[in-house]
């Protein structure tokens, strides 16, 4: 029943973003979804251009959408996102690092990111994106 649901939520996210009804778009919505049923992680890859960031965005208000039509099904949840582009920044300002002179830890983008995260206590999802070049990391808190 919900996999009825799920697609045709997924074709009205396509048109309201303005994009085609594409079968071969849609069927890999479908399979991120399913991955994303029994993983914590996730990575998309492929080629520069080769829509990885639109597969998770369309995923992304599917299920939010899902959610607000109160399509009873416990992963349909709105989605919350915190892309990072991993490339622009240092692994420091990444991951985190202990300064020697100081004697002190920083964290990075990626342990605040997860922090703030978990302090929901709602049944939203929190993916958090590393969308670099050719792949697309994404982490379900």
């Amino acid at each position: 029943m919900f996999s009825g649901e799920l697609r045709r939520t997924i074709i009205d996210v396509q048109k309201r973003r303005n994009l085609q009804t594409d079968e071969s778009q849609i069927r890999k919505v479908i399979q991120f979804y399913e991955t994303m049923l029994i993983r914590h992680g996730v990575m998309l890859v492929g080629p520069t251009l080769g829509g990885k960031t639109t597969v998770y965005r369309i995923l992304s208000d599917t299920l939010t959408d899902l959610h607000a039509n109160k399509v009873d099904y416990h992963f349909y949840q709105p989605v919350h996102t915190y892309v990072l582009n991993p490339k622009s920044i240092t692994a420091g300002e990444l991951y985190g690092e202990f300064n020697k002179t100081t004697m002190e830890w920083k964290d990075g983008l990626m342990g605040s990111s997860v922090r703030q995260c978990v302090q929901d206590q709602s049944h939203d999802h929190h993916w958090i994106i590393c969308d670099g070049r050719f792949c697309l990391n994404v982490i379900k808190i």
